[in-house]
């Protein structure tokens, strides 16, 4: 993702949700992987940081004996 942010943060985060994509797939574990905010912040250096947030549902295996199907 960051050789891409020279083409624009919208290749960024394009290259981003291609990496995810490629390293989580949709269907990992059973769970539901969603790949959330992409940004990008430059220090004085000119370098580049990128911070990524994801979420995923995940099924549990032992906690539906106390009622519990999902957790987050």
């Amino acid at each position: 993702a960051a050789r891409a942010v020279a083409n624009g943060e919208d290749a960024g985060r394009a290259a981003a949700q291609k990496y995810f994509a490629a390293n989580i797939p949709a269907d990992f574990y059973s769970a539901t992987p969603s790949l959330g905010a992409v940004n990008f912040a430059n220090d004085s250096f000119g370098n580049i940081s990128i911070d990524i947030s994801a979420t995923a549902q995940v099924p549990t295996v032992f906690l539906p004996l106390i009622g519990l199907d999902t957790f987050n």
